[in-house]
């Protein structure tokens, strides 16, 4: 090969060289940028600082004013330092929430500056604020913060003084409180602490009076307590004069010493608001009780003594709990409390005791009475009179019992006689009065020693039952059975037979 072509070749590599070159340079430059994945997080996290917005002397605080998506109130002290909602006095606060509320503007201490002396409020829901806070201080002066949206990462609110456009990130527990309706500072516990043995009484006045009567139970006397006439330890005096069961009274005070409402439903009572929740003609409730302001013992909040110092000279407390009841929407019950200017909502079970019958509360033995209080014992049967005297021998020798004054009776078979009597229980409340033509079917007369008989007739209104009276009052019925019962062991008795219990 020659020289010049040697050359020549050379010249030709080095020309196709820079060719390829250029080729993947200039491909470099056309390939297009590799598709970056999109930003999805929107959360921002800010450097939590402590920045204080505004603060004051709580001394000094006349009111605070509030504006939110649930409404408007108004929260102040009075002279004695109670927190009250104005327009709203007298209504039962939680004593941390409402002063943690109050006090909070003492000290409005924010997370973060976000943006100074911003040109724009809507990006911060700030130009139409979500709650509008007015502290009044006495002096007359008013700082206004504006509580805009939420931050995106749930930390609190966007908030600004509104004498400038700085924008500050408040922090969480300062925002939600002013955010609530004002009623999520009331108090729902609607109930008294207190024990059964210190139950006094319990009354229901019903609504519908003509529907339903009023009913009034109490405990018993102290010379009531003493007579065997009283067993359950309670005494019912309406509709009318009764021995009372304990039992519906136990059930009772262990709801109304603990009651908790379901919801608050309005602080808002004019008349026409009331009378649609069914306050215009209530049913209302009042029970009472007794408590130890010395020793007792909290049973629920294990709390030493919640009354201690009640009384100035340590006597026990008459505790009173009164409840208004109005309409029922599904199953909550519209309730009063104490006068309290609220209307609760509470499940309608705990106040089924209002729909109880009136024998519900009464005991179910008919009369008892102690033999050795008995000087004798009348019994009218059918047109025929039958004398008992008792005679209280001297210590050691048998009851003397004498029929008609004549024929001494066999003790043990009197006894169980008397234990018929005195064992019959009623069987509910007679749904009608007995005929006016109706005569007595049995009357047995207890002759008492201290002079205060006991008169029971048993009037038959139907072929299967018969009414009784208890001294001409009572409106129960027993069955047809337990009055032939009662006249069939009385043939026993009079003819030495044997009675079987």
């Amino acid at each position: 090969m020659t020289k010049k072509r040697i050359i020549g070749s050379i010249v030709a590599l080095a020309i196709i060289g820079l060719l390829i070159g250029a080729m993947f340079f200039m491909m470099k430059f056309d390939t297009l940028p590799e598709e970056l994945e999109p930003d999805t997080d929107l959360n921002i996290e800010y450097a939590r600082q402590s920045l204080v917005l505004h603060s004051c002397v709580i001394g000094d605080l006349k009111a605070i004013h509030v504006k939110n998506p649930t409404g408007e109130y108004t929260v102040s002290k009075d002279e004695e330092g109670n927190i009250n909602f104005l327009g709203r006095e007298g209504a039962p606060l939680l004593p941390y929430s409402s002063e943690g509320l109050y006090s909070s503007v003492a000290k409005v201490t924010c997370d973060a500056l976000i943006e100074a002396e911003t040109e724009h409020l809507e990006y911060y829901g700030l130009d139409d604020p979500q709650a509008i806070i007015k502290i009044e201080m006495k002096d007359g002066t008013i700082t206004e913060l504006h509580l805009g949206d939420a931050a995106p990462q749930g930390g609190g609110y966007y908030i600004r003084n509104a004498s400038n456009t700085d924008v500050f990130l408040s922090q969480t527990y300062f925002s939600e409180r002013f955010m609530k309706n004002h009623v999520q500072y009331y108090e729902k516990t609607i109930s008294k602490e207190f024990t059964y043995p210190g139950f006094q009484s319990l009354s229901i006045e019903y609504s519908d009076a003509a529907a339903r009567e009023d009913i009034y139970i109490r405990t018993t006397t102290d010379e009531e307590a003493a007579s065997i006439a009283f067993t359950g330890g309670m005494v019912m005096e309406e509709p009318f004069f009764w021995g009372g069961d304990s039992t519906p009274i136990q059930g009772i005070v262990e709801i109304l010493s603990t009651l908790e409402a379901d919801d608050i439903i309005t602080d808002t009572l004019d008349p026409e608001l009331q009378a649609k929740y069914g306050f215009a003609d209530p049913t209302k409730v009042v029970i009472e009780a007794w408590v130890d302001t010395q020793n007792y013992i909290s049973e629920i909040t294990n709390l030493e003594n919640p009354y201690f110092g009640a009384t100035e000279d340590g006597s026990d407390l008459l505790i009173r709990s009164e409840y208004l009841l109005g309409n029922i929407d599904g199953r909550t019950l519209y309730v009063m409390y104490d006068g309290e200017p609220v209307i609760y909502g509470v499940d309608m079970d705990q106040f089924a005791f209002t729909n109880y019958s009136i024998d519900t509360f009464c005991q179910r033995t008919i009369n008892l009475r102690y033999l050795n209080e008995l000087e004798g014992l009348t019994v009218e049967m059918n047109g025929d009179v039958y004398d008992f005297s008792i005679t209280d021998p001297d210590a050691g020798e048998e009851m003397v019992v004498m029929w008609d004054g004549k024929t001494q009776l066999k003790q043990d078979i009197f006894r169980s006689f008397y234990v018929t009597i005195i064992g019959v229980t009623h069987d509910g409340l007679a749904e009608a009065e007995p005929d006016a033509a109706a005569e007595t079917s049995l009357k047995i007369t207890y002759r008492a020693i201290d002079g205060n008989d006991t008169v029971i007739e048993y009037i038959p209104i139907d072929a299967r039952k018969y009414v009784y009276k208890l001294n001409g009052e009572g409106r129960f019925f027993v069955y047809v059975t337990k009055v032939n019962k009662i006249k069939n062991d009385l043939n026993k008795l009079l003819n030495g037979e044997e009675i079987m219990y």
